[in-house]
């Protein structure tokens, strides 16, 4: 354990030591309360996360992965552009004792960065997401649940960031 622990903090050291790494936590739809970490290339971004809705009914996660691209303006504190167009992938999973929800939607946003600091700062964005896939399942039948997904969902949100 000890090795397995030294060996995950000097990787983490390599990756992190580059200065293109960013970390978040935000709220959003539909990411729910989540965490995100973003590597830099020029002015793209490739981030991944994970969210949760707390809810004590349903278990409802989410995985995210997103291309940003940042244009337009400049920043005092920062050499990325604050201007972003955002796409990306997310995955959503809503399970309760009566049904079984999975959704994969295509999300397209536009959002700005605010830096407060050089390395903190706060993203916002929104636009349409678009749903690719949805699977129904009633674990119990005639459970009464209604198999509704619409073909168009709002996809916003708000985070804190910090680059590493």
């Amino acid at each position: 354990l000890l090795l397995l622990s030294l060996q995950l903090s000097c990787g983490a050291n390599n990756l992190f030591g580059q200065k293109k790494v960013d970390i978040s936590a935000g709220i959003g739809v539909p990411e729910f309360i989540n965490i995100c970490a973003r590597y830099q290339i020029s002015q793209t971004q490739i981030g991944f996360g994970i969210g949760y809705f707390p809810d004590k009914d349903n278990s409802i996660f989410s995985l995210s992965g997103d291309l940003f691209f940042h244009f337009g303006g400049v920043s005092e504190l920062s050499n990325r552009h604050p201007w972003h167009i955002r796409s990306g992938i997310n995955f959503l999973k809503i399970e309760s004792e009566t049904v079984y929800d999975n959704f994969w939607l295509l999300n397209l946003r536009i959002g700005r960065e605010i830096n407060f600091l050089k390395k903190i700062g706060v993203g916002i964005d929104a636009g349409p997401g678009i749903l690719l896939f949805h699977k129904h399942e009633q674990k119990q039948p005639d459970s009464g649940t209604w198999d509704m997904a619409p073909p168009v969902w709002p996809s916003a949100g708000i985070s804190v960031f910090y680059h590493i």
